[in-house]
């Protein structure tokens, strides 16, 4: 990825944390950002996921923030 795709990532995590707040069906969230889940996430073998939210010296906020509520209401 680079820096605009991080960019446009971080654009979409920020809308489904909206998109959280206002219709909050924490089931029917989860499965409609699995993918986004799993395209932010960093996860080698035996250990724990992890946010894929730096670029260039760059941390995209809204893919952190995304990345621990979704584990937190999946997990």
């Amino acid at each position: 990825m680079d820096k605009v795709d991080y960019q446009i990532t971080d654009k979409f995590c920020e809308e489904a944390l909206i998109a959280l707040q206002v219709d909050n069906d924490i089931p029917i969230w989860l499965q409609e950002n699995k993918s986004l889940f799993e395209s932010i996430s960093i996860q080698p073998s035996g250990l724990p996921s992890i946010a894929d939210c730096n670029y260039d010296g760059v941390k995209y906020h809204f893919i952190s923030q995304f990345h621990s509520i979704y584990k937190q209401l999946h997990y």
